[in-house]
């Protein structure tokens, strides 16, 4: 297993599809793989940590631009 996030730049894309999308990516990693998502969807930071916590994946939270 690689130590390097999957990147995954949603650029403007909806929250719906960019977790859609998401769902299809995951099916393809390996357990414990992590996924750095980039998303404009101002719903992105309430959508996503709900979906985590739904389908059993881990959180780990947003990443802030110093």
């Amino acid at each position: 297993m690689s130590t390097d996030p999957v990147v995954i730049d949603g650029g403007d894309r909806s929250c719906v599809r960019l977790l859609l999308e998401l769902r299809e990516h995951i099916a393809d990693l390996a357990p414990g793989s992590v996924i750095h998502l980039i998303a404009s969807d101002p719903a992105a930071p309430i959508d996503l940590p709900a979906w985590c916590h739904l389908t059993g994946h881990t959180y780990l939270g947003p990443l802030t631009e110093a």
